[in-house]
């Protein structure tokens, strides 16, 4: 059985790269693939995605898998290879994680498992705002790739801009393979394919394990809601694509101006039984990257956020949030399944709430 670990730093794209990796596992390399999903908070968003491309998927809430919940991966994965013995096992953590001590936890299970590379994508369209915002914490990260995946060239204007960051991350790892590639236009991924599938993890994992959180680390905040959704009529599938880009859009645009220097990444997705809408962005000044399975039109659903930024008070971002949720839908009846308060580890559930047109 292959375990491969797909790490990287919030919004780099993970979960899209990870879609691409598992499809060809299964359609090219016939493979038998289940995915574990890491969410930092305790409402999932990227597995509803994974499911729906028929993946099978299990979900780990509420931290960190290299640090408060290393239990839960190694439990997770001992029962995979156990009950669903699949040949791949991808794994995605969170965009704080640090892929070292995921490599160091899973180098403790008693399971047959090969490791293949430690593969850490980077956003190609903003890496020196990682550097600037973040950047003890995305050296931290690249110094336990063995390939550094530069994601996203396809927002690229040169090639020379690729030479630089590959120049910078031989500055921090000068024995980590670099290839660009674009999750969402599938280029480089066969060859990133080829390297993972070919190759082991270098990483040395017998020293003794740090005790760190790498969450509190990151200095991020995080927001979460899950609210069913129910409009007084069917719209189009191009309707809710709209709203659910126009809310993330605004949210971003919300939360910068009310000062946060930097977001992680603003995630939304709308499960109904037809299909569903996913968007994401990570800068305000960039367009929110939709995905629709969504072909018929529907009243009801189920819409899940998920909001990381750094330099906003604890009940800043849930007021940001509900004022968007106010513009966007008025006249539904929304009740709101789920909500999380990372800053303060306060969660609700089954609280009701109507959202009536001005």
């Amino acid at each position: 059985m292959l375990v491969c670990q797909l790490g990287g730093f919030l919004g780099s794209g993970k979960t899209t790269l990870l879609i691409q990796v598992a499809r060809r596992f299964v359609e090219e390399h016939d493979k038998k693939v289940a995915i574990i999903e890491n969410e930092i908070g305790e409402v999932g968003v990227d597995a509803a995605v994974t499911n729906e491309f028929g993946l099978e998927t299990r979900e780990l809430f509420g931290g960190c898998i290299c640090c408060s919940l290393s239990t839960g991966l190694m439990n997770t994965v001992s029962a995979l290879a156990t009950n669903y013995q699949p040949d791949v096992i991808i794994i995605e953590p969170t965009g704080v994680a640090f892929p070292s001590r995921i490599a160091h936890i899973l180098n403790n299970l008693r399971i047959d498992a090969q490791f293949t590379p430690i593969t850490v994508l980077v956003d190609a369209s903003r890496f020196m705002e990682h550097f600037r915002d973040m950047g003890q914490f995305t050296t931290r990260q690249l110094e336990d790739a063995d390939i550094v995946a530069i994601n996203k060239i396809d927002l690229l204007s040169s090639a020379y801009e690729i030479d630089v960051i590959k120049d910078a991350v031989r500055q921090i790892k000068k024995t980590a393979l670099t290839i660009p590639i674009s999750a969402k236009t599938g280029e480089g991924v066969d060859e990133l394919m080829r390297l993972i599938t070919t190759g082991v993890s270098g990483l040395d994992v017998s020293g003794e394990l740090l005790d760190e959180d790498s969450r509190e680390l990151s200095g991020m905040g995080v927001y979460e809601l899950r609210m069913r959704i129910s409009a007084p009529r069917e719209l189009f599938p191009s309707q809710w694509r709209d709203k659910v880009a126009q809310i993330i859009e605004d949210i971003a645009i919300a939360t910068t101006d009310a000062g946060a220097k930097y977001i992680g990444h603003i995630k939304g997705a709308f499960k109904t039984n037809a299909g569903i809408v996913r968007g994401s962005i990570v800068k305000v000044d960039s367009d929110v990257d939709v995905m629709s399975t969504l072909e018929q039109p529907i009243s009801e659903g189920e819409l899940t956020l998920n909001v990381i930024v750094t330099d906003l008070a604890k009940q800043q971002i849930e007021e940001l949030v509900s004022d968007v949720l106010e513009d966007h839908l008025g006249g539904m009846h929304c009740e709101v399944v789920e909500r999380e308060h990372k800053h303060e580890h306060h969660h609700e559930r089954g609280h009701r709430e109507d959202i009536d047109e001005e």
